[in-house]
């Protein structure tokens, strides 16, 4: 191996170790999502944007069709990042094993609760009247 080759060795490793950790990072990376849904006992369509957790909303709830108010996401672990959905504040902070959810709808706070989340189990929150008959329900899922 020649000088030449030697000198620009070190270099290539390490950029090679630089790009290995930046891939490590983004790999690691998980986005919360947040979605926003009203409750309906009536028939409806489904949106196409929560056929995801519709299994989960099934099992757990005895509405027959939901609608999607908003959604929002965030980088987790969450450093307590506040967003907005309809009429609602939803506050997320901490880690998805210990992850603490507050909700205020005005100055008041509808909901503040710690849960565990993890990937492939949604996790619903909320039962707040909604009016019209139905409930409004918060569904948060790892991506």
């Amino acid at each position: 191996m020649s000088a030449r080759d030697m000198a620009g060795r070190p270099v290539r490793l390490a950029l090679l170790a630089a790009v290995m950790c930046l891939a490590a990072g983004a790999a690691g990376a998980e986005t919360l999502r947040i979605r926003l849904l009203r409750t309906s006992h009536a028939d409806g369509a489904v949106a196409a944007e929560i056929q995801d957790v519709m299994p989960a909303l099934r099992n757990s709830l005895v509405f027959k069709s939901y609608s999607l108010m908003g959604t929002a996401q965030m980088a987790l672990p969450a450093n307590g990042e506040a967003v907005g959905l309809g009429g609602y504040t939803v506050t997320c902070s901490g880690t998805m094993s210990q992850l603490t959810i507050k909700v205020m709808r005005g100055k008041y706070a509808v909901l503040d609760t710690v849960a565990s989340i993890r990937h492939g189990q949604p996790l619903i929150l909320g039962g707040f009247t909604g009016g019209g008959g139905g409930q409004v329900v918060f569904v948060f899922t790892v991506q």
